[in-house]
C-alpha cells in the first residue's frame, strides 16, 4: 500500500509538513515503512515467520543490525536482529520458539 504524498497527509490531518516528516519517521524507525527518494513511503510487508527452536539453555538477544547485517539480510531501517549462541537471524523473518 502507498501512503499519500507528504502534503497530501499535512492537509488531511491538518497539521504541518514537519509532523508528517516526523510521523513518516517513527513509523519507518519501526520497521513498518519503507521510503525511497523519488517515490512514496509504501507499508512494508511483512513477511511469513519461520520458527526456530530453541533448546534450554541457548541464550538469544535481541540488538540492531550492523550496516553489513543489514545489507546482507535486506533489513529496513528499524528492524532487529536475533542473535542465538552467536548465530544472526533477521528479528522480522525468525520466531523463537522455547525448548520445553
Amino acid at each position: 500500500m502507498v501512503l499519500r504524498s507528504e502534503p497530501d497527509l499535512a492537509h488531511d490531518f491538518g497539521v504541518g509538513k514537519a509532523t508528517v516528516r516526523k510521523a513518516l519517521a517513527v513509523l519507518r524507525g519501526e520497521g513498518l515503512i519503507v521510503t525511497q527518494r523519488g517515490y512514496r513511503s509504501r507499508v512494508r510487508t511483512q513477511p511469513e515467520f519461520t520458527r526456530l527452536q530453541l533448546p534450554p539453555g541457548v541464550l538469544a538477544t535481541a540488538r540492531m543490525p550492523t550496516p553489513e547485517e543489514r545489507e546482507r539480510f535486506g533489513l529496513p531501517v528499524g528492524v532487529p536482529v536475533l542473535v542465538v549462541d552467536s548465530e544472526v537471524y533477521p528479528a522480522d523473518r525468525y520466531a523463537l520458539v522455547s525448548g520445553e
